[in-house]
């Protein structure tokens, strides 16, 4: 008999995946580029456990700032994400330290006891203001995957980067985002690609 989680996966086979090609775009400063796998059977994300991120940046606290908002994106689009401090502690009982070097047989035993079928994991690359003639602009710059536990294999992914000066901050001295605000600007154009 199979369990709930062996007929979710089952949604993942080839007619069900769609492999996108790279995708530049560019907006003022503003570039990003996905390369992505993207789901097309949603039932694989009614649960999903963010790992912690590796953080790429001089910012001590950036990768657990960006993974609260992909946390904040994911649950205001009614995704059942597992609590922070649950996937802490699982990682802990595993003995994980770090996720970056995480086997196929950590992530099963991941998926088993937290009862999801995919995690997302990534880095951070850039979260820092950023000086230009006279101005200060955000830049934030992420990478998330979606990942299968069962066999490893990278379902979807995206890189994005944003940030850089607007026409009114570089012309008339204007207030610009804030970095929170470029994070979640990201994120949510990540997401969308996703879900």
């Amino acid at each position: 008999m199979c369990s709930k989680r062996d007929q979710t996966i089952g949604y993942l086979d080839s007619k069900n995946i769609f492999f996108a090609l790279q995708t530049f775009k560019e907006e003022a400063k503003s570039t990003k580029l996905f390369f992505s796998f993207i789901l097309l059977e949603p039932k694989i994300l009614n649960r999903i456990a963010v790992l912690p991120l590796e953080n790429l940046t001089p910012n001590e606290y950036a990768d657990e700032k960006v993974r609260s908002l992909v946390i904040m994106d994911l649950l205001s689009r009614d995704v059942d994400v597992i609590e922070q401090g649950e996937v802490m502690r699982v990682l802990r009982e595993l003995r994980i330290r770090s996720v970056e070097s995480i086997t196929v047989r950590d992530l099963q035993s991941l998926g088993d006891m937290l009862d999801v079928d995919v995690v997302i994991k990534g880095s951070v690359g850039t979260f820092d203001m950023k000086k230009g003639n006279a101005v200060s602009y955000p830049e934030v710059s992420i990478h998330l995957m979606l990942t299968d536990i069962n066999s490893g294999e990278i379902l979807w992914s995206a890189w994005h980067t944003s940030g850089g000066a607007s026409f009114w901050t570089r012309h008339f001295g204007a207030e610009g985002t804030t970095l929170d605000e470029t994070a979640r600007k990201v994120i949510k154009e990540v997401f969308d690609s996703l879900i």
